[in-house]
């Protein structure tokens, strides 16, 4: 006797070691994905944390040399090879001297002054603290740092502005 024509009598399905293999396979291509993307992960973080890193302190050192070239006469900087020398208005209690000089010395950006020297930043790429003034007073500074294969290029300009001393103002004469 024939079967019906479009119906299949044999029952064919996978067998158990079948399953098995596939799920065996499937496993170790999920491994070998999740140790790529494990990897990447950290490359990326680690790419990441230099270049944050080298941005927060090459910003920070970047702020305290504008704030402090910010409170100058322009006719008192002098620009030099790898530094930048000014005349502030005022002095601070732990800082008495009037003259400031910022420097790179070998991987580092330093403030010089009366108060002794500190390091503003490190990690300085050599020869690249570039202070310049332009024609309308207007001080650019510029530096690169660089660590491992990271390397942060920071740029900023800023406009000295000398302070005018107030002109006292007459008091006025009462009408008789």
């Amino acid at each position: 006797m024939r079967s019906a024509p479009g119906k299949n009598n044999s029952h064919r399905g996978y067998t158990i070691i079948e399953m098995v293999m596939v799920i065996v396979l499937i496993s170790i291509l999920a491994a070998g994905s999740m140790q790529a993307i494990i990897m990447a992960t950290g490359t990326y973080t680690t790419a990441t944390r230099d270049y944050l890193e080298l941005y927060q302190e090459g910003k920070l050192a970047m702020e305290k040399m504008v704030r402090e070239i910010r409170d100058t006469n322009p006719d008192r900087i002098a620009i030099g090879t790898n530094s930048i020398s000014f005349t502030k208005h005022h002095i601070t209690p732990k800082d008495n001297s009037f003259a400031i000089q910022f420097a790179q010395s070998g991987n580092t950006i330093e403030r010089q002054s009366g108060a002794g020297d500190f390091v503003l930043v490190e990690n300085v790429a050599a020869g690249s603290f570039s202070p310049n003034k332009d024609s309308n007073d207007v001080v650019t500074l510029s530096f690169t740092l660089s660590r491992g294969n990271t390397n942060m290029p920071l740029r900023t300009a800023v406009y000295p502005i000398l302070k005018p001393t107030p002109t006292p103002t007459p008091a006025p004469t009462p009408n008789p």
